[in-house]
């Protein structure tokens, strides 16, 4: 029999040195698989360590990294968020008079001492497109469809954003007609606080027009059907001592809109206060 023959009937199965030390390596312990991940991660090597972390570690990373930036962001959301105004004058058409509601705001804020100044808005900027009345802002009362904020204010109004309102009368009469405007009696409680505007002759109807017969505080029932203040009996918009502002319309009214609750409407008889009617 020969060599081949022999090693053949042996069963030629002996495996090589190389096979062996394969064998031996598969069936080591694996020193990793009972220590934690991280730990893991410190002891690779350097060239390893970088696939370990994608595999192992790269997602969680990310989410957690996303949730912080999120609490961070609702956290510098919740401490920069401007506080809620306390009095929110809408003015329809009234964008070329900027520079005196600004005026008109930085004096009633003065006067009630008021420590932050966005709890007061003026805002001109609205425009109405309606017939007859300048709430486009133009000074021939076109109307233009393109420029209207209709749906903003009503918007505004109904969600009380906007808590009074002035316009020309044309536009006013619209307002009330829209039901943007309340009755002044709705927030100027009282025959007292009606009958001192109706002394004034400050009281208009629907319409923007002076209520007849509102002159006197006597009259109670014709006071109690006034929607809005005719500004040209202001002191405080026509100009007249220190704190009045020049340069605003004459034939402008103003009128309570959506008086959300007791903090909105004491601010809102305020500042009629201040507006001086006499």
């Amino acid at each position: 029999m020969t060599d081949d023959q022999q090693s053949q009937t042996n069963g030629g199965g002996a495996l090589s040195d190389e096979q062996q030390s394969s064998i031996a390596a598969l069936a080591a312990e694996n020193t990793y698989v009972k220590q934690s991940k991280w730990k893991t991660f410190r002891e690779l090597p350097a060239a390893d360590k970088w696939p370990f972390f994608v595999q192992h570690f790269l997602v969680g990373t990310i989410a957690v990294v996303v949730a912080i930036a999120f609490i961070v962001s609702l956290a510098v959301t919740w401490l920069t968020r401007p506080p809620q105004t306390e009095l929110s004058v809408a003015g329809i058409g009234m964008g070329e008079y900027s520079a005196q509601l600004d005026e008109l705001k930085s004096g009633f804020v003065k006067a009630e001492k008021i420590d932050d100044d966005r709890l007061v808005d003026i805002d001109g900027s609205f425009t109405l497109a309606v017939q007859g009345g300048s709430g486009t802002g133009s000074s021939n009362g076109s109307t233009n469809s393109y420029t209207d904020d209709s749906s903003k204010l009503m918007t505004m109004v109904s969600a009380g954003d906007v808590n009074m309102i002035i316009a020309d009368k044309a536009t006013f009469a619209e307002l009330v007609h829209r039901g943007l405007i309340g009755k002044v009696s709705d927030v100027e409680k009282g025959d007292a606080a009606l009958g001192k505007l109706a002394d004034a002759g400050a009281l208009v109807d629907k319409k923007g027009e002076p209520i007849a017969g509102a002159s006197s505080s006597d009259d109670a029932a014709e006071a109690g059907k006034a929607y809005g203040l005719a500004l040209s009996k202001s002191a405080t918009w026509s100009g007249a001592g220190v704190a009045g502002v020049k340069g605003l319309p004459d034939d402008a009214v103003i009128g309570f809109s959506n008086v959300v609750d007791a903090t909105h409407a004491s601010r809102a008889r305020d500042f009629v206060t201040y507006l001086r009617f006499e």
